[in-house]
């Protein structure tokens, strides 16, 4: 789920892009979505980083399940904010004047 918000961030922010560099006058990227724009690639490092951790704790028998419920509960919060802020880029590409951050 987290890559596939990370791609969605991207491909958002490129529309937004292309919409305001096309309307009169140009309009400015808010800068959360200027920098998914400039460096996205980037963005995968969180559920890489994610997963590369939590199957190091998994694989481990001597971690303790208290630590493993945490890792999984820092995934659904990581794609959460994740998500508030691909819908935050969509807002404000269909209505300008609207912003939830």
């Amino acid at each position: 789920m987290q890559v596939g918000v990370v791609i969605a961030s991207i491909l958002v922010s490129a529309l937004y892009h292309k919409f305001s560099s096309m309307s009169e006058p140009p309009s400015l990227m808010p800068p959360y979505q200027n920098w998914w724009y400039e460096h996205g690639i980037f963005g995968f490092g969180l559920p890489i980083g994610w997963v590369l951790f939590s199957v190091y704790l998994y694989s481990r028998d001597e971690v303790a399940d208290s630590a493993k419920l945490l890792t999984f509960l820092f995934g659904i919060f990581a794609a959460g904010i994740l998500t508030i802020l691909v819908v935050n880029s969509v807002l404000h590409l269909f209505v300008p004047d609207v912003r939830m951050i």
